[in-house]
């Protein structure tokens, strides 16, 4: 029997400890030897009903009784901090245990340190469960796909997210609604700024991008935004360009020697795979040079689904210490420290941030607007700010034309009536991404409405002096040139 010290007893710790018990011979079965727990750590371990476990299993509230049993074997570390559970990480390393963990945050951070010291001392470092949950994808790509060159990866890597969008979808209710739901539910902590600001899908981003890359990234250089300014209004000019909305995480390889990540929501096209994961699901799309298109499904989150994690992990690290096998496989995927990969630039303005955008503007109804505009939109002209309009008239960072039927102004009077030719045009297939004219490093396949004139949806808010224009973004889920109406590229 290998004995196992579990160090965390919340949701994850009990949903492992249960599989360890409710599985126990068909883990035998599978491994020919028994996974045993021996010690179990937390905070409030004895005013919890523990009655379930095994006898004599330890209870204790100090993680360092658990580190230097004799008995353990293996430390499942499953604390959910980053201080303190780096502190238990070391500790179990130095003392020559293998070690499982399920933080996210930690590995993304000081993964590179910890790979080095796991190398130092021969023992391994597992942690399946620190992204995508259930879904055994670091395995896919660390081992499954080790015999091709990946290109991209994207996932949808927040399940609380992913709740709270495609919940907005369906029944039309405000962001807060919805996130007051999630709450309620338990997908969405009391504060959820990691969740709905992406900080969370970033954190595991760093990872996927380190295992398929090989590049040592540093989670605050990953580009982020989050879902906090999507409302009901964007799904349904969404649903007009046949899209979705959904959070993605992102990265992709720029030239020979750097990758473009980002976490950000994008417009995905409905017959795209990743537009179908509903509700509380994560999943990743791996494209590679040889083997094309994998995809990886199901629960992100939740004690049993991350519990599964974390036991396939124990069992892997006892298979290797009862062989005596000694990190048959990097941890990170790579040998090497670092493939030497920079974060590319691809932002607005560069070659490589090339793609089409949707922009929705809330406007009055006056003339003067696309005058106002056009120097955000054109960095060659001189902006010309304020406009000659009153001064309740503004335009704020969230722009798009109305829907058909809330006209409140005359069509023979509105300047709007107007159609003026569309400058962009899809080109190459239905999905293929809208190319910009000229040498503008932008599109705009929105600005021109098939449905009719501008129209303002409501008051319009207090005029704001900064002038973004990155709103929703539609990047390509392809490099340019590789999307073709046979594949289904994701984005326009």
């Amino acid at each position: 029997m290998v004995r196992v010290g579990i160090v965390g007893f919340g949701n994850v710790g009990q949903g492992t400890a249960r599989a360890l018990v409710e599985h126990r011979e068909d883990i035998r079965a599978r491994a020919g030897f028994e996974l045993g727990i021996a010690a179990v750590c937390g905070l409030d371990i004895h005013s919890l009903d523990t009655s379930w476990l095994p006898a004599g299993v330890t209870r204790t509230e100090d993680w360092r009784e658990v580190v230097a049993a004799p008995q353990v074997e293996i430390v499942a570390e499953l604390v959910g901090c980053t201080g303190v559970a780096r502190e238990i990480v070391t500790a179990a390393l130095e003392a020559g245990k293998p070690v499982v963990t399920a933080n996210k945050n930690l590995i993304a951070e000081a993964g590179a340190e910890l790979e080095a010291l796991a190398r130092r001392k021969g023992v391994g470092l597992e942690f399946e469960a620190a992204v995508a949950g259930g879904i055994p994808v670091l395995a896919a790509i660390r081992e499954g796909l080790a015999g091709d060159r990946i290109l991209s990866v994207f996932g949808i890597l927040n399940g609380t997210c992913n709740f709270i969008l495609t919940t907005m979808e369906k029944t039309g209710r405000d962001l807060a609604d919805v996130l007051a739901e999630a709450q309620a539910r338990g997908y969405a902590e009391a504060d959820p700024s990691a969740d709905v600001e992406g900080y969370d899908a970033r954190y595991k981003l760093a990872i996927l991008a380190r295992m398929a890359f090989g590049a040592r990234i540093e989670v605050a250089a990953i580009p982020c935004a989050g879902i906090t300014r999507i409302s009901s209004l964007d799904f349904r000019y969404a649903n007009r360009l046949g899209s979705t909305i959904r959070l993605i995480a992102s990265a992709r390889r720029v030239g020979s020697n750097a990758v473009d990540l980002s976490v950000r929501p994008l417009l995905i096209p409905r017959d795209h795979v990743l537009a179908k994961v509903d509700g509380a699901y994560n999943a990743v799309w791996v494209e590679g040079r040889r083997g094309a298109d994998t995809m990886y499904y199901g629960r992100g989150a939740g004690g049993d689904a991350t519990g599964i994690a974390v036991v396939a992990d124990l069992i892997r690290a006892a298979r290797d210490l009862r062989s005596g096998a000694r990190l048959r496989v990097p941890p990170l995927g790579y040998q090497a420290e670092d493939c030497g990969l920079r974060i590319a630039d691809c932002g607005l303005g560069t070659p490589q941030g090339a793609a089409a955008h949707y922009l929705r503007f809330v406007v009055e109804d006056q003339s003067g607007i696309i005058a106002a505009l056009a120097p955000i939109l054109s960095p060659g002209l001189s902006p010309r700010w304020p406009p000659s309009w009153p001064a309740t008239t503004s335009i704020s960072t969230r722009s798009s034309r109305s829907a058909a039927g809330t006209n409140t102004t005359s069509r023979s009077s509105s300047p709007w009536n107007r159609r003026p030719k569309p400058v962009f045009r899809p080109r190459c297939g239905k999905w293929r991404a809208w190319r910009s004219c000229g040498s503008r490093p932008w599109t705009s396949p929105s600005s021109h409405s098939p449905r009719g004139p501008v129209r303002p949806l409501r008051r319009p808010p207090a005029p704001d002096a900064t002038f973004g224009v990155s709103t929703l973004s539609r990047r390509t889920l392809r490099p340019a040139g590789s999307v073709s109406p046979s594949t289904g590229g994701c984005g326009r």
